[in-house]
Order: structure tokens, then C-alpha cells, then sequence
């Protein structure tokens, strides 16, 4: 199948209207939240917790950051 920018909507649609695929995206994403906590706390909650919070924090500043990021790399 040709896949084209202008046909994303339509094919889209179709995508959406298909169970398995729904099915395997549910199960893909449960799978990978699942597995994603286990990582983040099999060493304790507390430890869990301080992960979160550093991404939250790391996340915070990106967005404070945002208008440099963007113009990177500086144009010569």
C-alpha cells in the first residue's frame, strides 16, 4: 500500500475501526505501563518516588527552556 500525507485521515479512520489493532495497541501500552512501574520501584517506593519526582523536574525545565531549545542549533 502507498501511504501519503493526504491520505493519513482517511487511512487513519480505517486504523481506528480495526479491533485487533485496537486490541494490540491496549495490550502494548498496559504492557509497557506495567513493566514501566515495576522498573521504577522494584528497589522501594521511596526510591519510585524520587524517580518520579526528578522527571517531573526534568520535564519542568524543558518547558522553562523551550524558547532556546527550539532555536537550536544557532544558524550561522
Amino acid at each position: 500500500m502507498n501511504v501519503e500525507s493526504n491520505s493519513f485521515i482517511p487511512l487513519a479512520g480505517i486504523a481506528i475501526g480495526n479491533a485487533d489493532l485496537q486490541a494490540a495497541v491496549r495490550k502494548g501500552t498496559g504492557n509497557a505501563h506495567t513493566r514501566r512501574l515495576a522498573a521504577m520501584y522494584q528497589s522501594g517506593t521511596a526510591h519510585g518516588d524520587a524517580m518520579r519526582a526528578q522527571a517531573a523536574e526534568a520535564k519542568r525545565r524543558a518547558l522553562r527552556k523551550l524558547p532556546e531549545l527550539w532555536s537550536w542549533p544557532k544558524s550561522a
